[in-house]
């Protein structure tokens, strides 16, 4: 869908914002106990905007939500002693915008849909219901119970990307972040919380069968199991979390469909919570299987460590994430929008990254600057022509409105 169908779709939906039922149920109020006479109502509802209401009857509670990343990047990359043109942009990161409706008697459902793009993308879409605190179901497309980074929302992130080894695993290999599926999640008392979901194995798999890239047909499985607890002031959270494909779909950059098979994964963390002082470290382990003959299978290991401290409304970052892997490594896709032709010939499996930067909240997290500086090298020799390394800096800043 193009982005002028787009802006027609959100011109739209901003005639769905409704607050005029509560402003005649608050006049109706005043009527009734006197403090209005019927024809005082009359005129005040008389100059109020034409009100717009849900069309389902059982809708008990409809709320728009909207969310604004705008960024500006600048990278230049080194690959050997070849100097390559630099990134320079600005650009909206997402534009989401969304609702959230509460139908009663534990039904509800969530729609959120980003129009950054050349074309509208599906950012979640669900049914869900709440049996109780320790099962609650979702019918959808959502994000997998996989890596705590990739779960939480970009809105909440402490860094302004993803650090490279989460997005590995999101994005080079389309194993975690958005599947089609099912899913049952739930809280126990003593901190104890588990989630389960089945889904299409295809990542961003939400269509109707057909075509090259919405034709695979096998399922994966993903689980969560975390732990949460508070001693004095400090809050702690550990997890670990793991995934199987059956069919991977994109198990290497570059390899045949007939040398695809199933990946299992695995991540273990832990959030700290003291103060003013937030630290995150996440290890991810995988294995991807190659069914081709006189190809073993691909092993990966790496892991971040995030550590940022509030100071008021300022908050400084720092990170550092690590990956090796035998799979292939598409490095201008780990450093999101890092200069084409970095690595061109495919051919890195191991790459660390230096992230510095800072939070400023001009209002909580509802307007916020975030800003930093990204510093990576990746090298390898994949393509068995003698090794290679690339070198990638660079700046980002992005600014935040919730609403």
């Amino acid at each position: 869908m193009k982005s002028t169908t787009a802006l027609v779709l959100l011109a739209g939906g901003l005639t769905a914002i409704n607050a005029q039922a509560t402003d005649q149920a608050l006049i109706d109020t005043l009527v009734s106990k006197g403090y209005l006479t019927q024809q005082e109502a009359v005129e005040l509802s008389s100059e109020a905007p034409i009100p717009v209401k849900p069309k389902g009857k059982a809708v008990e509670k409809l709320t728009i939500s909207g969310r604004l990343h705008y960024q500006y990047d600048y990278f230049d990359a080194e690959r050997g002693s070849e100097g390559i043109a630099n990134a320079n942009h600005f650009y909206f990161r997402r534009l989401y915008w969304g609702a959230k409706v509460d139908l009663g008697n534990n039904w509800k459902g969530e729609l959120n849909f980003d129009f950054a793009g050349d074309e509208i993308e599906i950012d979640k879409a669900y049914v869900g219901y709440d049996h109780s605190d320790w099962a609650q179901f979702k019918f959808g497309y959502f994000k997998a119970p996989f890596g705590v980074e990739e779960t939480t929302s970009s809105s909440k992130i402490k860094a302004v990307e993803r650090s490279v080894v989460n997005r590995f695993f999101a994005d080079d290999l389309d194993f975690s972040a958005r599947h089609a599926g099912i899913s049952v999640e739930g809280q126990f008392e003593g901190g104890l919380f588990y989630a389960f979901m089945l889904g299409n194995a295809a990542q961003g798999e939400g269509s109707r069968l057909g075509g090259a890239t919405n034709s695979n047909n096998q399922l994966a499985t993903f689980g969560r199991i975390q732990y949460k607890t508070k001693i004095d002031s400090t809050k702690i959270l550990v997890g670990v979390d793991g995934g199987y494909q059956s069919d991977n779909h994109n198990n290497s950059i570059g390899a045949a469909a007939s040398s695809r098979g199933a990946m299992t994964a695995g991540t273990a963390y832990a959030q700290v919570t003291a103060g003013g002082l937030f630290i995150q470290p996440e290890v991810f382990m995988g294995t991807l299987d190659r069914v081709d003959a006189n190809t073993s299978d691909e092993d990966t290991y790496g892991y971040s460590i995030l550590a940022a401290y509030k100071l008021g409304d300022f908050e400084p970052v720092a990170r550092y994430s690590y990956l090796d892997s035998e799979s292939v490594i598409d490095t201008d896709e780990l450093i999101r929008r890092a200069p084409a032709g970095v690595d061109s010939s495919s051919d890195f499996d191991d790459i660390h990254s230096v992230f510095v930067g800072f939070n400023y909240y001009l209002q909580g997290n509802d307007l916020k600057l975030s800003a930093g500086y990204e510093w990576a090298e990746a090298e390898g020799d994949k393509a068995g022509t003698g090794a290679v390394k690339s070198e990638i800096q660079g700046f980002r800043t992005r600014l935040q409105l919730l609403f």
